[in-house]
């Protein structure tokens, strides 16, 4: 092995990736770790920090890199309504698909107004890029993870009840239905905590909590997915665990199994962006008491320092019936239009104000 370069080998031990070396990795190195993932396992797991862009744009090399489609059947969103998978099946394959009826499929979903239209519109582009030099048997597929809400059809809070607790599971239902029962291996694109190994576990929660993607697929398909998360904060302990990052190049993947990285207590990672509801602003609760960041995931994926990374910025929009009926959902969802910014970002790019009517430059564009 040249001196410099330290791979990630990933063995079976209990269903479950192995750390054999663990130190500097090219720049390319994460690349290529996460696609040798796929060798032990059929699914991929890439937990999404959904504000940063940095990890949105490592998500385009995956898809652009020449092994990717020889791994690779499939990629799981979670920002995809399945009503429009028609959709999307015709847009990855070369089909002329209006723009006004593609993003239907990422506007639709149980979340409105939380999918970036940028970066959905994007990794369909460079999968749809991909497919034209692969034959038809061999082309990638996107498939919608979201529950199958019809908006035009909701009138009322109890209208939204099916689908406001259905999302891990239907997301797992596509997973087994879609790849693992037709043997095919997959790409997840999905928030990092609907794919940990364990729930959010509340300690002074009143009811059990929902498993999540992860354990729902492993239930029938034991050791089926590796699990990755991204490098987004380890609360007051920042600046001491960057240093020690300091010398990785980026982006790094590190196997997290048998490490000082991956016997950081999970709440430490996790507590600062995971909110128990009601709580106090200023008082951080640990979603997952006595569990380590290796209990929750496989491997951790280092772009940078936080400083560094660029945060994701919505696009406006211009659409006044579209805001309308954001407005419209978000009251029957008692939500926010848009995420606000979070009081310890350091952003590069800026998250825009939560109710501002945006003009979002891909409404100008016609697909071909």
């Amino acid at each position: 092995m040249a001196a410099g370069v330290v791979v990630i080998v990933a063995v079976v031990s209990g269903g479950r990736a192995v750390a054999q070396g663990q130190a500097h990795t090219r720049a390319e190195g994460a690349v290529r770790a996460t696609l040798a993932a796929f060798a032990q396992h059929s699914i991929v797991a890439l937990g999404m920090s959904h504000w940063q862009q940095d990890e949105a744009d490592f998500s385009l090399r995956l898809v652009r890199d020449p092994e990717f489609p020889s791994k690779v059947n499939d990629i799981v969103v979670e920002c995809g309504n399945p009503l429009y998978q028609d959709v999307l099946d015709r847009y990855v394959a070369g089909e002329t698909v209006a723009l006004a009826t593609l993003q239907l499929s990422w506007r639709n979903t149980t979340q409105p107004g939380r999918c970036d239209p940028r970066q959905h519109k994007e990794l369909l582009d460079a999968v749809r890029e991909v497919n034209q030099h692969l034959p038809a048997e061999r082309r990638v597929r996107v498939l919608a993870g979201d529950s199958p809400v019809d908006w035009g059809r909701v009138r009322t809070r109890e209208d939204l009840k099916p689908f406001e607790t259905r999302r891990d599971s239907d997301f797992a239902t596509v997973v087994e239905t879609q790849v693992l029962v037709r043997r095919r291996k997959a790409l997840l694109i999905i928030g990092a905590a609907h794919i940990l190994h364990h729930p959010i576990s509340w300690r002074h929660a009143s009811m059990p909590p929902a498993p999540t993607v992860t354990m729902i697929v492993e239930t029938r398909h034991p050791g089926s997915t590796f699990v990755i998360v991204p490098h987004d904060g380890f609360g007051s302990r920042l600046a001491e665990f960057e240093a020690r990052f300091a010398a990785w190049p980026k982006p790094s993947l590190v196997a997290l199994h048998d490490t000082w990285l991956g016997a950081v207590a999970g709440g430490l990672v996790f507590g600062q962006n995971i909110r128990r509801v009601g709580s106090p602003p200023n008082e951080i609760d640990d979603p997952y008491p006595g569990l380590r960041l290796e209990d929750l995931a496989d491997a951790f994926l280092y772009l940078g320092p936080l400083s560094s990374i660029a945060r994701v910025q919505w696009p406006e929009i211009s659409d006044v019936e579209y805001v309308r009926e954001l407005e419209r959902r978000h009251r029957l969802m008692r939500e926010i239009a848009a995420p606000a910014p979070r009081p310890d970002a350091q952003a590069t790019r800026s998250v825009p104000a939560r109710h501002a009517r945006r003009v979002d430059p891909l409404l100008a564009i016609r697909t071909d």
